[in-house]
């Protein structure tokens, strides 16, 4: 019983075999229109295919020498001015107050002084020094220019003088002198622009290194968007400290792309459907390579922009009938080798034009009868030209 039951086993998991059908094949071609953008998803019937949106990021930087020459303040202006008290208190006015011109050229005191009434045996004047606030000549201003005491400075007089009431005035009786001016060296356009310029061109040469790794071979791209963006440390016009001057630049592109997988399945399916609709059951031949050439027509016109493709094609290959190899499989599992090729010579006949006969390979040769498992039996379909043009 062991051994009749070890034979069951062997009979039923070990055969194997190999059918081979002949099927008559013609060629066909057809033209395709088909659509991408980011969003859209592999649809037949609406002849869209996927695609994706890669993007690249990059930012390089590069130092060179400031070229420009800028004329800067060296020494702030210095004269004398002087307070005058019409108040009935001494006023003490410290280092640090500030005075200005009526245009706000300002000006600081660089001495405490202390400003008596008109009944002391002084008077009620006093001189003080003042120093420009800002480096250069905009200090250098021309006698009785001085004449502003700023809400702020005479808040604070008021608080070191007890908060007192004031009344006192300024001016400057002789021109405050001595501002000076010297050049600097500075940031120009042309600096920025000739480091711009290198930057640009070792990023473009990134970009297209990247982008060479996404687009595999018959994948289709649309046209790149480039974003970027630049600084320069110092700005242009503004002094560099160092003699150099900082470019940085940044770039930002995108790029639309469709997968020449996604883009062969959605192909194959509408020549499918258009070869179904040309002879009933016929589709592509099996193991055959659909060709796919690119073309433009009035009905298409191809387009590769930044945001959404038109694919225009000639799809073409050799069809034949569509053999559900599965079922094909299920309907020989078990039978006998002679039954077995009554039925693939009905398959055969039904569709005509084929004057070879199916061949059924066992393995072990010796079974009478093909696998009882379906994933067993191996199915070839080849083809064979028939002189027949179908039209487009």
């Amino acid at each position: 019983m062991l051994i009749l039951l070890l034979i069951a086993v062997l009979a039923y998991f070990v055969p194997s075999a190999d059918v081979t059908v002949t099927l008559p094949a013609q060629n066909f071609s057809t033209p395709l229109a088909l659509t991408a953008t980011a969003s859209s998803q592999q649809d037949v019937t609406l002849r869209t295919v996927r695609a994706q949106t890669v993007a690249f990021d990059a930012s390089l930087s590069k130092t060179g020498p400031a070229t420009g020459s800028k004329q800067v303040g060296t020494t702030p202006a210095t004269g004398q001015v002087v307070f005058t008290n019409h108040g009935s208190q001494s006023v003490h006015i410290p280092t640090g107050t500030i005075v200005t011109t009526e245009s706000g050229v300002q000006f600081m005191t660089t001495s405490d002084v202390l400003v008596l009434t008109v009944g002391s045996n002084v008077g009620n004047t006093i001189v003080d020094l003042v120093q420009a606030q800002s480096l250069g000549s905009s200090g250098n201003v021309p006698t009785n220019s001085i004449t502003v005491i700023p809400p702020e400075s005479l808040s604070k007089l008021e608080q070191v003088n007890g908060n007192a009431a004031l009344n006192v005035s300024v001016t400057n009786p002789d021109p405050i002198t001595n501002g000076g001016l010297g050049k600097a060296t500075a940031v120009t356009q042309s600096d920025m622009q000739m480091l711009k310029a290198a930057l640009d061109q070792q990023l473009q040469q990134q970009a297209k290194a990247w982008l060479a790794r996404q687009v595999q071979n018959s994948d289709v791209q649309g046209q790149p968007v480039q974003m970027e963006t630049s600084a320069a440390t110092p700005a242009a016009g503004q002094i560099a400290t160092s003699g150099t001057v900082t470019e940085q630049v940044s770039l930002h592109m995108t790029v639309l792309i469709v997968s020449a997988a996604d883009l062969r399945a959605v192909a194959q399916a509408l020549f499918n459907a258009a070869a179904n609709k040309y002879k009933a059951n016929y589709a592509l031949a099996p193991k055959r390579t659909l060709s796919l050439t690119r073309t433009s027509s009035k009905s298409c016109t191809p387009s590769t922009g930044a945001t959404s493709l038109t694919l225009c094609y000639s799809a073409s290959g050799p069809i034949a009938p569509y053999i559900p190899v599965q079922q094909v499989q299920n309907a020989l599992a078990g039978k006998l080798v002679k039954d077995a090729m009554d039925y693939l010579n009905s398959i055969t006949n039904s569709v005509g034009g084929v004057t070879t006969p199916p061949v059924i390979t066992i393995h072990p040769s010796f079974f009478p009868w093909l696998p009882f498992l379906s994933q067993h039996i191996s199915i070839h379909v080849n083809v064979v030209p028939v002189p027949t043009t179908p039209k487009k």
